[in-house]
């Protein structure tokens, strides 16, 4: 899977969030625009860009974006 492809995913994915400020190692819990609503938008995203479905805490687990972008890849 191409990272920084699911980088811009996920920064489509929240309203507000610049891709070009976002890499690999970002810790996406502690954007200022993470809230219930981006962990929903993001869990839709993989499902319907990917489709993959990803239980939450696996989600909240991966802590950064290069890590989800994996723990997503492994499921495909």
């Amino acid at each position: 899977m191409d990272t920084q492809a699911f980088i811009q995913n996920f920064a489509d994915a929240i309203d507000g969030l610049d891709a070009a400020q976002l890499t690999a190692e970002t810790r996406f819990r502690e954007l200022e625009l993470w809230d219930s609503l981006a962990f929903l938008s993001i869990l839709a995203m993989i499902d319907g860009e990917y489709g993959v479905e990803i239980p939450g805490d696996e989600l909240l687990a991966a802590g950064t974006l290069g890590k989800l972008s994996e723990a997503v890849a492994a499921k495909q």
